[in-house]
Formats: structure tokens, C-alpha cells, sequence
């Protein structure tokens, strides 16, 4: 059997996830909109999809601010809406490592005492991982690989 492909063949490290993920996260902000190339579609329907994935409500954002590496956090992204409301997905990724959930807790604590973040009801934790793993039951959004191509293969690519 042939060996699957793997991203991290090219890109060898968790870093070139994280500047992935950025990447398609940041053209869901609205002034990315006009874009002719579909792109800014694209990363609003991958926020949503994670918002679904989680069974949370989608906030109603205009922007997006992407920080890699905030407190240690491999992506954190904050979503502002037109009346300045802030929602925040803290996105620990992994390539070859397990994860934790005392990781999680530890980055929302950071968020709380370091970070400012009082009502981390307002912050969604989600491990994501290009790997075929089985789901770990907790209170954390995990997304395997099944769950990234089910999201791609979802995808209206003539409405694009």
C-alpha cells in the first residue's frame, strides 16, 4: 500500500501548520471580501465550521486578528464584532505529538491572568491534528484528519 500524503513531507515542521491555518484563517476578516480569488468565502466558511463542529453559536464578526505563538498559544485568533464584542478560538495544533488537556487549561489560564480574557466563555479550545487518531472525550473540540477533509469536501467550489 502506498504511503499517504503527508504535508509535513514538505513542510517539517508544526510551524508550517500554524502559518497554514493562519493563512485560511485570516481571509475570513471582512476587508478581504472584495477579493476576486474566493478566499475570503473560504476562511469564513472554516470559522463557521469550527463554531458547528462545536455546537457553539457563530458570532456575528466583521475582523479577524491571527496571533501565532500568544502566550504559547500556537494560534489564537480573536473575532470582533461591529459593537466591539470579542470571541476568541485558542487552536493548539499537533503533527506527531499527543495532547494534553492540562495544555489547554495551562493556555487558559495564561488567557485569564497574562492575557486579559475574564469570561473565557468567550474562548473555544480546539486541538486540531492532521493525523488519524480516535477522539478523546472531553469538553475540547478535536478535529482529526476525517473531520479536515469532511470540511473541504463540504465546500461549494462553484459558489467560489
Amino acid at each position: 500500500m502506498q504511503e499517504s500524503p503527508n504535508i509535513f513531507r514538505y513542510a517539517t515542521s508544526e510551524l508550517s501548520q500554524d502559518a497554514f491555518l493562519a493563512w485560511l484563517c485570516e481571509w475570513a476578516d471582512e476587508a478581504h471580501a472584495p477579493h476576486p480569488s474566493g478566499m475570503h468565502a473560504i476562511g469564513r466558511a472554516f470559522i463557521a465550521w469550527i463554531y458547528k463542529k462545536k455546537n457553539w453559536p457563530l458570532p456575528e464578526y466583521r475582523t479577524i486578528k491571527v496571533d501565532l505563538q500568544y502566550l504559547h498559544i500556537d494560534l489564537f485568533l480573536t473575532l470582533t464584532t461591529d459593537v466591539g464584542e470579542k470571541h476568541y478560538l485558542l487552536i493548539e495544533d499537533k503533527i506527531h505529538a499527543s495532547d494534553y488537556t492540562e495544555q489547554i487549561s495551562g493556555y487558559l489560564n495564561a488567557l485569564k491572568e497574562r492575557g486579559g480574557i475574564h469570561d473565557l466563555g468567550r474562548v473555544m479550545p480546539v486541538y486540531f491534528k492532521t493525523a488519524l487518531e480516535q477522539h478523546k472525550d472531553d469538553d475540547y473540540l478535536r478535529l482529526y484528519l476525517p473531520d479536515i477533509a469532511g470540511f473541504f469536501s463540504s465546500l461549494d467550489i462553484s459558489a467560489v
